[in-house]
């Protein structure tokens, strides 16, 4: 998810020139993906994988501030599974975005 992350950080600072400070700013970044912002860009994500990257994001927040030391299985075995499909979606997402970027932006 971290990778993911540093990709939307790019595009909220070069493109919409906006990137979240809030104490929040990790959900507020995701969640400014999804907005669609006119002669500026489309939205970068779709809302289904801002739901599961969500589940992502609530890991990662676990992971560092929680339970590092501990990992349980229980807790990511359907992020695990799922890693591979939602990557695949991430991607189509983000070549989307990018063939739409130029024509919106002149």
């Amino acid at each position: 998810y971290s990778g993911i992350e540093k990709i939307f950080i790019s595009i909220a600072r070069e493109v919409d020139q906006v990137v979240p400070k809030s104490l929040g700013w990790h959900r507020d970044l995701l969640e400014q993906m999804t907005l669609d912002i006119p002669s500026k860009r489309p939205a970068v994500i779709n809302g289904h994988l801002l739901r599961e990257l969500q589940q992502y994001l609530g890991f990662r927040h676990r992971f560092r501030n929680l339970y590092g030391y501990e990992l349980e299985w229980a807790r990511m075995e359907s992020l695990v599974k799922d890693l591979v499909p939602i990557f695949s979606e991430f991607k189509n997402n983000l070549e989307t975005f990018l063939d739409l970027l130029p024509e919106i932006q002149e």
